[in-house]
């Protein structure tokens, strides 16, 4: 069979009502029946794979008819000079771009700190090189959104003529709609995608360079649910790229699904289902309440087939020579206060769980989390505003008393933006703090200082909510972490942990935890290092953790 390629679409003769119509359905962009007997479908990547592997015999005619320039100064689409790097490459990214080429849409998942941004970041250069793209879209978390653009792409991007700028809430930090030869470089974070502000300015940036856009979803992680109004969006955003990429480390966080959405944004082709729920039917194992828990995969080796092809994959044993992770506890005990709140606190919560009230793994959380609260000096309480700082806090003492010993620069990550308040508190003016309540500009101010040996700023304060992801702390000379407190997930105490661990680091960096001696913190840490977070425990888990005496 041969199909026309003209003007931007695709003739297929595709008879109306027949198998292969039906099958077509899902094609990107538009599509309509000349006739009876031949389809039109819009010409892009995705199309083109979707009729391949419906019709194997089938071959194009033509290529694309060149795109006619528009009038002004961005007219030229000659073949522009020959992309080089600014950095040189290691083995493993030299790789990954080669496997890059191969595609329109590709997925790089590479461990935190094997520089999957850098490969990126060349990718956009060689396409713009090549007069396949005239601007780039960088979706990632707020914070890392405007690294890109203060950090990643003036280090990485080779001699390209370029303008970049990343959204303030408001708008964008430089004018990226002019009709000019430049790459234009748009990076905001994914929440803004739903705002209607953002929504509407960056709908109007990929419709400017429609088919000529290369979309980078980095740390897409976060598009991992694909119900999400964030992901949807990435969703709508994709048919308008040429060229699409996805970056993490982390690509199956709980379960397969997670890598389908991913998947889903780069090309529904590749794993060829669009429906979650037909998704599960083939690939997961069903399990728990009601079986909708996703307990297990089936059918493994399919779907690597399917996705392999579009993927390379980098990890810091294989592909790195990097020092090893040393980790530290540094047990401490609770004050008396802290002891009596917390017996009668979990008192009354095992109560609960043996009474029957709670009957949730959600809600049994929550009263580890309370506990929790009160190890690191916080009194938790039912009413708004309730809550108050205890007088003594043994906690604070063992960090101080940890900082006393370690020379150099350190990074605190705590869970609780109370412990973040008071650890600055403490601290004073040699400490930046990169969390919730952080404005944009605050937060790449606290970056900068902390990197800067000279700044005097010798401790970065945050959560792994806000800061574990996609921020580089390698630099400075920083070789101890501190987590002062943890969170639940294990994927926030792995990203978080590689913000250290990865290209650049120098030295061995020790990660050091404040472990409060008969409270959850000792079971909690074990569960995290070995990748489990507290939602994959059952309830009889849990209440094993509350048995845990308290001297």
């Amino acid at each position: 069979m041969e199909a026309v390629c003209k003007s931007g679409l695709i003739n297929l003769p595709v008879a109306r009502g027949s198998q292969v119509a039906t099958a077509l359905t899902g094609m990107e962009g538009r599509r309509y029946f000349v006739g009876g007997d031949r389809m039109i479908v819009e010409d892009t990547g995705h199309n083109r794979r979707v009729i391949s592997a419906l019709i194997p015999s089938v071959s194009f005619k033509a290529p694309e008819e060149p795109v006619e320039a528009p009038a002004g100064p961005a007219a030229s689409r000659l073949q522009r000079a020959t992309y080089h790097p600014r950095t040189k490459a290691y083995a493993h990214q030299m790789r990954a771009l080669e496997a890059s080429r191969k595609y329109d849409v590709f997925a790089l998942f590479a461990e935190q700190g094997t520089g999957k941004t850098k490969v990126a970041i060349d990718r956009v250069g060689e396409l713009y090189a090549e007069s396949k793209i005239d601007a780039a879209l960088i979706i990632t978390k707020k914070g890392v959104h405007a690294q890109w653009v203060n950090e990643q792409i003036p280090t990485h991007l080779g001699e390209v003529p370029h303008v970049a700028a990343y959204w303030t809430g408001k708008g964008f930090t430089k004018n990226l709609f002019l009709n000019t030869p430049e790459l234009k470089i748009a990076s905001v974070n994914v929440d803004s995608t739903i705002t209607k502000t953002g929504s509407a300015v960056i709908e109007k940036f990929v419709k400017m360079f429609k088919g000529r856009l290369a979309i980078i979803i980095d740390e897409s992680h976060i598009i991992k649910n694909a119900t999400a109004k964030r992901t949807q969006a990435c969703y709508k955003l994709a048919p308008y790229a040429s060229h699409r990429m996805i970056l993490t480390g982390t690509p199956i966080a709980k379960d397969l699904c997670d890598e389908w959405s991913q998947f889903k944004f780069l090309d529904e082709g590749i794993i060829g289902i669009r429906y979650l729920t037909s998704f599960r039917n083939q690939f997961c194992v069903m399990g728990g309440f009601e079986n909708r828990q996703v307990i297990g995969t089936r059918n493994l080796p399919e779907f690597k087939s399917r996705v392999d092809p579009y993927s390379f994959r980098v990890t810091k044993e294989s592909d790195l020579d990097l020092p090893p992770k040393v980790y530290a506890t540094v047990p401490f005990e609770m004050s008396d206060e802290q002891k009596r709140h917390y017996k009668s606190l979990r008192d009354t919560f095992m109560t609960q769980l043996d009474n029957g009230d709670v009957v949730s793994v959600k809600i049994a959380a929550t009263c580890l989390l309370r506990l929790q609260q009160i190890t690191c000096g916080v009194l938790p309480s039912a009413e708004e505003g309730g809550e108050h700082t205890l007088i003594a806090n043994p906690r604070m003492d063992a960090l101080m008393d940890l900082l006393d010993q370690r020379p150099g620069k350190a990074i605190i990550w705590a869970r609780f933006n109370a412990d973040i308040e008071l650890i600055k508190r403490a601290l004073g003016e040699k400490a930046a703090t990169y969390y919730g309540t952080t404005s944009s500009e605050d937060r790449q101010k606290a970056v900068s200082l902390f990197l800067d040996p000279a700044s005097g700023i010798d401790y970065f304060v945050s959560n792994p909510a806000a800061g574990g992801t996609g921020l580089n702390l390698q630099g400075g000379g920083c070789r101890t972490v501190v987590y002062y407190s943890n969170s639940f997930s294990s994927l926030d105490r792995w990203q978080s942990e590689d913000r250290t661990h990865r290209i650049g680091m120098q030295g061995t960096v020790t990660y050091f935890d404040l472990v409060c001696v008969g409270s959850p913190d000792r079971r909690i840490l074990a569960n995290l290092r070995a990748k489990k977070s507290v939602s994959d425990l059952a309830l009889g888990d849990i209440k094993e953790i509350l048995n845990d005496e308290v001297d």
